[in-house]
């Protein structure tokens, strides 16, 4: 009643700039004449009905005045309980709020229907930067509406979609030609969304493409332990300019959505639609860990059964094809830690919260820590570091150590991490390594007798072979003598396999 009588008296002030009628317990009639009284009004750039009930009648009222007011920037109608129905009738009109800057849904009731709604009428927003939809129930076909149309979107740079259901669902897919694509958003929220493994890889695969983007929010997710070693990768790939905030992620839960595993796939023949976002994903990451190798790795590559040069994919999944039948058998080769890959301080630093984390056992960090290694390259400096920030357990520095020995860039400079330890953990530390613990690529010359079942002692006859494969290939070109015993250019001497010549 209030807020109807003062309806008359608003609509006399033809020079009114802002109105801020928030939490008034305003209801369908009384929003209904408020939103009569203020058309027409020039000058008005600001309303704010939020934590109120405005309703059906409300919102007829507002998309019936949202044209004539040509100065609106900034519209809040958070926790309204707005429900689809209504939605759909606000974003009819919404286009027509040409100057319409900052728009707030959150709080309301908007499900697949109203989400509809929201990402046809998207484009036609010409100057709608900022749209909030966090709180509600955005979910399946809603969801991928907005996906597409964000794809063509250049105007739009803050979203918010928090704590919907955007996540555990195929249509999720079809957000991966707006992480690639989009030229105008800089920052985007999507925590607390359900997003799993698959959701993860189309996040993280194609928005290694974008350049725009400067922020992305994932937070309370369960993105699994695939999830895990791809946003690790993606935030060494953000560098220290961009923001990959993924706090309190479960990274133990695994999707049955998802049937690419980066790190298990040698050997493996893939058939990709490339029609398909979640394929195309898939071929993007297959091209982003081959790198150089790309033509090695893929193996009697066809598109449409037709044979193509994968060479011009090298460094450039951008290129790969939106269309046809992508076949190829996919040989993984290990890769090796190198100084250009070294991990940034924000990795660093996210990576070593981790493993100091009070809210899970020492046990469990460090298995967390196993699980992103291959995904991680760094320094003696930065081990020691970490060993000093985290402070694990006596066990837990050489599990620690143990677990991203293999991805050290700079073993000459091992003396950083060995005044880290005593005595004792050294003496552990050597006992665990075997051979690995002496050995240099520099000079692999010497005597070895290699337990095949120990981690350590495969990497290190995965790295003399690729040495001596190296040295092969040199002298082959360059028709220098063969040393070998066998006339085949190897430089292995009375090899044995479990005893017997080999």
């Amino acid at each position: 009643a209030t807020v109807q009588a003062l309806a008359p008296s608003v609509h006399n002030m033809k020079t009114l700039q802002k109105m801020d009628l928030r939490d008034n317990r305003m209801a369908e009639l009384g929003a209904s004449e408020m939103m009569d009284a203020v058309r027409n009004n020039v000058a008005l750039h600001t309303i704010d009905l939020s934590t109120n009930r405005i309703g059906k009648l409300g919102i007829e009222a507002l998309s019936r005045t949202i044209h004539t007011l040509l100065s609106l920037r900034s519209l809040d109608l958070t926790h309204n309980k707005l429900t689809d129905s209504e939605i759909v009738v606000l974003m009819s009109s919404i286009p027509d709020a040409i100057n319409l800057a900052n728009l707030n849904l959150s709080n309301n009731s908007i499900a697949s229907v109203g989400a509809e709604a929201i990402g046809h009428a998207l484009n036609q927003c010409p100057n709608l930067c900022s749209l909030d939809l966090s709180w509600n129930a955005i979910r399946g076909k809603g969801s991928a509406a907005i996906g597409v149309a964000l794809a063509s979107n250049s105007v739009l740079t803050n979203l918010n979609l928090a704590w919907n259901g955007l996540g555990g669902s195929k249509y999720f897919d079809l957000w991966a030609d707006a992480l690639e694509l989009n030229t105008g958003l800089l920052s985007m929220d999507l925590s607390h969304n359900g997003l799993d493994e698959r959701n993860c890889l189309i996040i993280c695969e194609n928005l290694k493409l974008n350049t725009v983007i400067t922020k992305l929010v994932i937070n309370d997710n369960p993105l699994g332990p695939i999830g895990a070693k791809l946003v690790f990768k993606l935030m060494d790939m953000f560098g220290e300019d961009r923001q990959l905030l993924f706090e309190k992620c479960n990274f133990d839960a695994k999707s049955k959505q998802c049937d690419f595993n980066p790190s298990e796939c040698t050997g493996t023949s893939f058939e990709l639609e490339m029609s398909e976002p979640y394929d195309r994903s898939v071929a993007l990451a297959l091209v982003r860990i081959a790198g150089k190798n790309i033509v090695d790795q893929w193996r009697t590559p066809k598109l449409d059964r037709s044979a193509i040069d994968v060479a011009k994919y090298l460094g450039r999944g951008d290129l790969l094809p939106r269309l046809g039948t992508l076949e190829f058998t996919y040989l993984q080769f290990v890769r090796k830690a190198t100084k250009d890959n070294v991990m940034n301080v924000s990795t660093f630093n996210k990576l070593t919260a981790m493993i100091a984390a009070p809210d899970r056992s020492e046990v469990d960090r460090l298995a967390q820590v196993q699980t992103l290694a291959e995904e991680i390259d760094l320094t003696c400096l930065q081990l020691a570091k970490m060993i000093d920030e985290a402070k694990p357990s006596s066990r837990g520095k050489i599990t620690l150590i143990l677990n991203l020995f293999s991805r050290i860039v700079d073993r000459e400079e091992f003396y950083e991490i060995e005044e880290r330890l005593t005595t004792e953990e050294i003496a552990r530390l050597r006992l665990d390594l075997g051979p690995m613990w002496s050995y240099s690529d520099d000079n692999p010359t010497g005597h070895y007798k290699l337990n095949l079942e120990s981690n350590f002692d495969r990497e290190l006859a995965s790295k003399v072979l690729s040495v001596n494969n190296f040295e092969r290939q040199i002298r082959k070109d360059n028709n220098l003598a063969d040393t070998s015993d066998d006339g085949h250019y190897m430089n292995f001497r009375n090899e044995t396999y479990n005893g017997a010549p080999f």
